[in-house]
């Protein structure tokens, strides 16, 4: 004989399944995914009934369910025990929505999830007028483009004004002069000059034939020289890379200068006042 035979079987009660039931242990209505009612409970009428129910609202749609289904569904739950249809279940208001100069009507949370302005509740495009942020002159160098100024400055522009137009006298590009590459020369800014290697001989420099020239001569009047020798200082001070030329001949015993030839690089723009010293060497 099994030494278990004689044990009593274990208790039963009302195992709800949704709305039906049925009798059965814990485990058996665990196992079937039920709702135990409790050891010696019985089936009976509306014992297995559900969570209460009532109106859910889908905008202006209603459907009786339970407060958690309405909530997992998305719906707004009005109460238990409420019924459709409700006079709850209303679209919420609308209202005049300004993108810019455009209009839209839109609930104040559509409105504002889309990064609109809300005018208020029961307005209509029509009646509200939609303005734009003020736009004004926005200069890219000389190239004139009408903004609002944080859209000119976002874009890296120089915004003049808000109320300007284009064309507009003030988008003037950056100063150019005379850029020179050797005995060539381009009109260019000093920036573009200076990145292109080039001598920027400076704003509003012009490019003519000896603009770029590496020499300039100036003819002095003659000067009489005691007999010795002599320097030629040049001032102010230069730059490296200047070259004197001296041409002098004898005359009655005295060295008569006759003419004086400076040169220089590029790094000094043609046409600048060089004075020239002249005098006996001490020594």
């Amino acid at each position: 004989m099994h030494p278990n035979s004689c044990a009593p079987p274990p208790p039963t009660g009302a195992c709800c399944l949704g709305t039906d039931c049925v009798n059965a242990t814990f485990e058996g209505c665990a196992n079937e995914g039920g709702e135990y009612q409790g050891d010696g409970t019985s089936c009976h009428v509306g014992i297995c009934a559900g969570p209460p129910v009532g109106a859910c609202c889908f905008g202006t749609e209603c459907l009786q369910l339970a407060a958690k289904h309405c909530a997992a569904e998305g719906g707004e739950f009005v109460g238990d025990g409420t019924t459709c249809p409700s006079e709850a279940c209303v679209a919420p208001p609308t209202g005049a929505c300004c993108f810019g100069d455009d209009c839209l009507e839109l609930t104040a949370d559509h409105c504002l999830a889309e990064q609109g302005e809300y005018d208020a509740d029961a307005t209509t495009c029509p009646s509200v007028a939609c303005v734009g942020a003020p736009t004004g002159v926005c200069c890219f160098g000389d190239h004139c483009i009408e903004l609002p100024a944080d859209h000119c400055a976002a874009e890296q522009g120089e915004s003049i004004g808000d109320g300007t137009d284009c064309p507009s006298e003030a988008c003037v590009g950056p100063a150019t002069g005379a850029c020179c590459f050797g005995d060539d020369c381009l009109d260019l800014t000093a920036d573009h000059c200076a990145g292109e290697g080039g001598e920027y001989l400076g704003d509003g420099a012009e490019c003519h034939e000896e603009a770029c020239a590496n020499s300039q001569s100036q003819n002095l009047p003659a000067y009489s020289i005691d007999d010795g020798s002599f320097e030629v200082a040049v001032e102010p001070q230069m730059p490296a890379g200047i070259l004197i030329l001296n041409q002098f001949q004898v005359s009655a015993g005295h060295e008569v200068l006759t003419d004086i030839e400076v040169s220089w690089g590029l790094f000094i723009q043609p046409g600048t006042p060089i004075t020239v010293a002249i005098y006996d060497d001490p020594n």
